[in-house]
């Protein structure tokens, strides 16, 4: 920390940030349901829409007959063969007989295999910017981040439209949305402390409406599980940063003063957020059904990278979990890739603290 920083304007910023933090928030543990705060979620954002699958596996609810991607005035069929418009509902009987001795669900999920990445609906990269999305040759900071959430928003009944991930159309908008660039910012220590974390703060809660937006907006038929993991991904680094800032905040706050004790609070109150949304991700694992396996190994590649840096901030308990977790993931794992890539996940991650560990305390 740079000499003659102010330590009551950190205090100050610190206690008023922490106050509209939500870095985790708003999960339920069947979904990996990006957090939520008054500001930007409606008292009806989270409910699931008839014919409408949650985005996390693990969710009770499947796709009925009406389960069309189909929304008014959209005719998102434009284009495909007969066979792929079928591949955007559920099974018929038709489809039953030919994928005989399989479940429902299993023809499904087969349907989707087939149906999955070989019809890119989003839009070339310059009919983004007209509908209000930002440069993508541009750091994101909050700004950007609230103008992408409008922008997703007017389109919503369109989601196939949604900047997709590796789209030749539309990827590098969606690769600037969880470009590491954008977080660059808060981990320059030649910044005021005091600024990084309201803009830490500030970035959380435009952030989360982005991944609001493509989390509620998955839909038989318009499948976005590339999508909502990479956001997941991101989310865990951006949770890694604001933790790192309450560590480095904490630094600079006298030892008994209030403002400590206060910090301590939401670090811990974190600590359990974050690990309830780890556990949702997790989930994802079990959903073959709407999360195909490139999208999953992927995603185990994501943690090897960026979970370690998270997982010391967990509390003992939640460490084990992760670790068994990881473990039954892969015992379970269908797919030989992913399990290769989860086997690589675990085995990155650092030794877990003891139970009495003088670390479980956030702030050490």
């Amino acid at each position: 920390m740079r000499n003659g920083v102010n330590q009551l304007a950190v205090i100050t910023t610190v206690s008023a940030a922490l106050a509209g933090v939500s870095v985790l928030s708003g999960c339920d543990g069947k979904s990996p349901t990006p957090p939520s705060s008054p500001s930007s979620t409606t008292s009806n954002s989270s409910a699931t829409q008839p014919g409408q699958q949650t985005v996390v596996m693990g969710a009770s609810s499947q796709p009925g007959a009406g389960g069309s991607a189909t929304q008014p005035g959209l005719a998102p069929t434009a284009g495909l063969t007969t066979m792929e418009k079928s591949y955007m509902l559920p099974p018929s009987a038709t489809q039953k007989d030919a994928h005989e001795g399989l479940t429902e669900q299993e023809a499904l999920a087969q349907s989707r295999i087939m149906m999955a990445g070989d019809f890119d609906r989003s839009l070339p990269l310059e009919r983004y910017s007209s509908m209000g999305f930002p440069s993508p040759d541009l750091v994101w900071g909050p700004s950007e981040y609230l103008a992408a959430a409008s922008a997703l928003k007017s389109m919503e009944d369109v989601p196939q439209q949604y900047p997709r991930y590796g789209s030749p159309n539309s990827g590098k908008l969606f690769a600037r949305m969880t470009d590491d660039a954008n977080l660059a910012s808060l981990r320059d220590k030649t910044l005021p402390l005091e600024a990084r974390f309201s803009s830490a703060t500030r970035l959380t809660s435009e952030f989360e409406k982005v991944f609001a937006q493509y989390n509620r907006s998955s839909r038989p038929g318009s499948l976005l599980d590339d999508e909502t993991l990479e956001l997941a991904d991101f989310q865990i680094r951006l949770d890694v940063d604001v933790f790192n800032l309450i560590r480095e905040s904490a630094a600079v706050i006298p030892t008994g003063n209030p403002a400590r004790a206060t910090l301590s609070q939401k670090a811990k109150d974190l600590q359990i957020q974050a690990m309830a949304q780890l556990q949702a991700y997790f989930k994802t694992y079990g959903e073959d059904l709407f999360y195909l396996p490139p999208a999953l190994e992927r995603f185990s590649q994501r943690l090897e990278q960026h979970l370690p840096a998270l997982y010391p901030y967990l509390v003992s308990s939640d460490q084990q979990t992760v670790r068994g977790v990881l473990e039954q993931i892969i015992n379970n794992a269908k797919d030989e890739k992913v399990k290769a890539a989860t086997v690589k996940a675990l085995a990155a991650l650092p030794p877990a603290k003891t139970p009495e560990s003088t670390d479980n305390e956030p702030l050490k």
